[in-house]
């Protein structure tokens, strides 16, 4: 999330950018930040930061050349999946985090509900942490490392996902 603090007189503000949360929030506006006022430190969170793991794309094949299946992990603990890569209309499933942790390469998502349409396993009956969605990050696809995509594995090894081309 990114955040930018301003101070005013004797009080502190802060602008949020809008794009990076959920769209129940997002849809509610065309703002791209969000001024809000700050009366509290902020103190670091021990939890992973969702904004660690990137939107993943789908990649395309010959039967689904016009859709990309699409993960997006929100700043505000969310989870949603779009059938397409058109990340700003309503997507079919938003889960909300419990929680997550990270070990190596590796990212455990856990919710409280189904993540519908992600291949979240059922790990517990009761509680918050009943189902936990696992990301793999496998590496870069090839050698050119500044054009090339990010691998995740999301679920088991052969359901990959890719990060846009160009983020290293």
């Amino acid at each position: 999330m990114s955040l930018i603090l301003r101070k005013k007189g004797n009080k502190q503000y802060a602008n949020v950018e809008l794009g990076t949360l959920r769209y129940r929030i997002r849809h509610e506006t065309s703002a791209k930040y969000l001024k809000v006022r700050v009366n509290h430190d902020f103190k670091a969170s021990k939890a992973v930061a969702m904004d660690q793991l990137p939107g993943m794309w789908k990649p395309r094949t010959k039967a689904n050349q016009y859709q990309a299946a699409t993960i997006r992990f929100t700043t505000d603990g969310y989870v949603e999946y779009f059938k397409d890569d058109k990340t700003n209309i309503k997507p079919i499933s938003s889960t909300k985090v419990t929680k997550s942790k990270a070990s190596g390469n590796t990212t455990y998502v856990y919710a409280k509900n189904n993540m519908l349409k992600l291949p979240d396993q059922k790990i517990s009956n009761k509680g918050n942490y009943r189902y936990r969605l696992t990301v793999h990050f496998n590496g870069i696809e090839t050698a050119d490392v500044t054009n090339s995509p990010l691998v995740y594995s999301v679920g088991n090894s052969h359901n990959l996902f890719y990060t846009p081309a160009g983020r290293a």
